[in-house]
Parts: structure tokens; sequence; C-alpha cells
């Protein structure tokens, strides 16, 4: 049986999630701070057994459905939602999405590594620390500017849906402003922060300021504050050169992250 999942279900709900909470930190995220059916932009289904014991949750945030299961699932019931939801994409660990691939109407692929942090030991200690800054609201624009100056940023949330993110202290972001302060030059932020994990996106560098190690101070910085409150740290990747960064300061691969695009009725 699949129904659309309300407040009775919560408990239940999380106890599925938390046996991976890395990989379902959007959902535990989501979840925690938006609850069920109290917004336009969140709505949660569940696939139940016979017994009652949860198979699959679908979440559907804004655009993006994300779908969770640690077994086999009611492929096409499941599939059905979806395509009733109409979102720009669907994501989730791969084991998961590509039971979907015949069901689905898909324009594009992609598969990210699926990283985590749960220890500071190996965070970068230099002078460059001193340079790095907590965004402040009225400074997330400096980090959307920073985003926008670079290609590999082409789906680019906007501005509003950004500060939101930091007044409903979802997400937080360090900086680096350039010699006259008026713009960033490197930055990183964390998104569907929960109490047990945290995800960290949006790391970026100005082109003609790279290869310096501002990324990896930002990093550090960030990564230190979240860990201090007990939360593990996630990102995915598909930049070996990202990739390489990650790894330096202590995060290690754990599985792979697939995003697809799919094709949306008019």
């Amino acid at each position: 049986m699949i129904r659309e999942l309300n407040e009775n279900d919560k408990a239940k709900v999380i106890k599925y999630l938390i046996a991976e909470p890395a990989l379902n930190l959007f959902m535990l995220g989501d979840i925690e701070n938006y609850g069920f059916n109290n917004v336009d932009f969140q709505r949660l289904w569940g696939e139940f057994d016979n017994q009652g014991k949860i198979k699959s949750v679908l979440l559907r945030y804004y655009d993006n459905n994300i779908i969770y299961s640690r077994g086999d699932y009611n492929v096409e019931k499941i599939s059905e939602v979806i395509k009733a939801n109409n979102p720009k994409m669907l994501t989730g660990k791969k084991e998961s999405v590509q039971k979907l691939d015949s069901f689905l109407e898909i324009s594009n692929k992609r598969d990210t590594y699926f990283t985590k942090l749960n220890k500071a030991k190996e965070l970068y200690k230099g002078n460059l620390l001193n340079k790095v800054k907590k965004t402040r609201v009225k400074e997330v624009k400096y980090l959307w500017e920073l985003h926008k100056r670079i290609k590999e940023f082409d789906d680019l949330e906007s501005l509003e849906r950004k500060e939101k993110k930091y007044k409903d202290k979802t997400g937080r972001g360090y900086h680096i402003l350039n010699e006259k302060g008026n713009k960033a030059i490197s930055c990183a932020e964390t998104t569907a922060e929960n109490s047990y994990s945290a995800m960290i996106i949006g790391v970026a560098t100005d082109p003609d300021y790279r290869n310096k190690g501002l990324a990896s101070a930002v990093m550090s910085k960030l990564c230190k504050e979240v860990l201090k409150e007990g939360k593990e740290l996630c990102l995915f990747y598909d930049n070996p050169k990202a990739g390489k960064i990650y790894k330096r300061i202590g995060f290690e691969d754990i599985g792979i992250w697939s995003m697809w695009k799919l094709k949306r009725e008019k």
C-alpha cells in the first residue's frame, strides 16, 4: 500500500531513515524543519507491507523528488506518484533510483560520488583561516553572485530561495572576500541541516583565485563548526580535482548518488 504520510507517521519514518542517516539527510532535514502537509512545497509518501512496515519513502520538495528504499519496492506504483508530481528532478542513492529507469521519461542522468566526514583530524589549520568569514543573511548575495560567475553552476537556485535557507537555519555558509571586500572569491555552504547530519554544497572559488588553498580553508572552517555540534557531514562530487580536495581534509566515499532530469508535462 502506498499513501501520503502525515505527522502520525513521523516516528516510524524517522526510524526507517536513520538506518542510513548520511544518505537520507535531505529527507531527515526536510521532515525536521517543515514536517508533514504543512507547506505547499513539500509532501511525502510511504509504501507499507502487509505488516505495516515501511518499504520505501518518496519526498517531493519543490521540483525535486527523492526516493529511498533499502530493498525492493513497488516501482510501478511509486512511478505513478512521481509522474503525478511532474518533477524536474529525481534523486537518491543509485540502488533505489535505477529501479525506476524503464518507468519514467528521462532527459539526463548523472551519477556522483557520495562522501562523508565525521572527524576533524585532517582539516586545514593554516593562516588562511583568518580570512574566512561566516556568511550572514545580507551577504548571501555574494555567494550567489560567485556561483553565477562559474559555469559549473548551471542550475542555480534563486537568491530568494538561498536566503530563505539561511533565515530558516536549514543551512549556513562561510566565504572569503576579495581585496576590496565587495565580492566573494571562495565559499562553501551547508543545506538540509538536521539533528544528525548536514550536506556541504556550493563549494566554489573564483577562477582568478584558484590553486591557492582557499577552498580547503573555507571548507575546513565550515566543517569544524558543524562537527563540533555532533553532526555528520556529507557531500557529493563528480570532479576528480574537487574529490582530491575533499579527501585531503578527511572525506571518505560511501556510495553513488544519482540525479536524473525528467521530461516534464507542459
